[in-house]
């Protein structure tokens, strides 16, 4: 196991695919994590989170997002997110029934988990808290409108094309040790070079989502953004969260942070806040 797993498990969604689960369990589990990785990233990213929150008795499930593996990052529907991280969800209940469980999700993950938690918060009801870092709800770089526009288009007519995108693998943490991992982890096939004009499309369908939805916000939430994201629009994101009931919300913003906050150089400054927050809602 790569990532210091204790266990990886497969998992099939309901049209037949593969679930890759990276899971970290200490020996008493007193609460448990769905974490939901980056665009063009892995479940095993979470290795650094979940080594210190396994210590402190939570075990953490991280599903290989389908899409994600070689070079190519494509996807036909951002439903399909939601409806696999829904068959994690479930595989999570049966495993550990009634404990405590928390929902992390990191860039395009904490969109992800931000519209599961908009679509399905009945459905979801066991969730104690959402922690989000960088949610990727808008693009840094900002995206000329005549491409905005053709997207669609694009889409449908040459779904796999590839988007146009700056190398942003040495902008993600400054932490070096990390940043040669995630080149390695390229190397290998782990992680995504470029997108589809596709998954460009669908993933622009779930921003448009949750900027239409966000005020319907029913569940407490943890967020920390970075102030020098290269990614995720940091501005953009404090505004729309100015739309969640203020009781639900915890907000950090780490200023010297790029994309990855659970990676960064004061990581560990992030994952104490964050557990004594998890403490407080349980």
């Amino acid at each position: 196991m790569e990532f210091s797993e204790t266990e990886i498990q497969t998992i099939h969604a309901l049209d037949g695919t593969q679930l890759v689960l990276h899971i970290w369990e200490p020996s008493s589990v007193k609460g448990v994590i769905l974490a939901i990785h980056g665009g063009m990233a892995h479940g095993g990213d979470y290795v650094t989170p979940a080594m210190y929150f396994m210590e402190k008795g939570y075990a953490m499930v991280a599903p290989d997002l389908r899409g994600h593996k070689k070079e190519k990052v494509d996807l036909k529907n951002f439903d399909l997110y939601l409806t696999d991280i829904m068959d994690v969800y479930k595989w999570m209940l049966d495993r550990y029934a009634d404990l405590p469980l928390f929902v992390f999700g990191h860039s395009m993950g904490g969109l992800i988990a931000t519209v599961l938690g908009l679509k399905f918060p009945t459905e979801i009801s066991h969730v104690k808290g959402f922690v989000l870092s960088s949610p990727y709800f808008k693009n840094a770089v900002p995206v000329p409108k005549i491409l905005v526009i053709l997207t669609p288009l694009f889409a449908f007519l040459t779904p796999r094309m590839k988007v146009p995108a700056e190398d942003f693998l040495d902008y993600l943490t400054h932490d070096e040790e990390i940043t040669a991992r995630h080149h390695e982890d390229e190397r290998k096939g782990l992680r995504g070079k470029y997108v589809t004009v596709r998954w460009a499309h669908q993933i622009m369908k779930g921003q448009s989502f949750v900027e239409k939805h966000i005020s319907e916000w029913r569940f407490p939430l943890y967020v920390v953004v970075a102030g020098q994201d290269k990614l995720a629009d940091t501005s953009y994101t404090e505004k729309l969260l100015q739309q969640v009931i203020p009781s639900l919300l915890k907000f950090k913003k780490a200023e010297g942070n790029y994309h990855e906050n659970f990676n960064e150089t004061n990581r560990l400054e992030i994952y104490e806040e964050i557990f004594e927050w998890m403490n407080s809602v349980v």
